[in-house]
Order: C-alpha cells, then structure tokens, then sequence
C-alpha cells in the first residue's frame, strides 16, 4: 500500500487553538499555516470550526489554553465507528 493511500483515507483535521501572543483563538486545518478563523473568545471560534469540519467531512480538534485537547469531533467516514 502506498502512503498516498493511507494519508487520504485519514480525516482531514480542523483545530481550533489559543495564541497567547495575540490573545485569539485561531482555527487552521492540519498542517496549514492559513488561518482560517480568528476570534478574541472561544465559543466563535468553536462554532466556525464545527462548521468548517462539516463541510469538508473532517474532524474538529479542541484545544485547552495550554494546547491540549480538550474535545475531538468527528464528522466524516470514521474508519472506527463505536459498537452499538
């Protein structure tokens, strides 16, 4: 198998991170520098995220002031889905 393949099956990753040094919280997708949302609170900054992630059928990663994650939302082929 090749990487190509294995690197378009993941969910594409939309973060929603704190920048203390301009006190925003910014929303980027995995591996841009492109911001794509900017916003002095969190919960704007949580709802651009949710609805960017929707459209592209990603995943929204929620980030704690301190960078870790607080939440993970998934909203595309999920490879694992839960039991039920």
């Amino acid at each position: 198998m090749s990487t190509s393949t294995t690197t378009s099956n993941r969910l594409r990753g939309v973060h929603v991170t704190w920048h203390g040094n301009v006190a925003e919280w910014h929303v980027k997708e995995s591996g841009s520098a492109t911001v794509l949302h900017r916003s002095a609170s969190k919960p704007p900054a949580i709802a651009y995220g949710r609805s960017y992630a929707k459209s592209i059928k990603g995943e929204l990663l929620i980030h704690n002031m301190d960078g870790t994650i607080a939440e993970r939302e998934s909203y595309g082929n999920d490879p694992y889905p839960p039991r039920g």
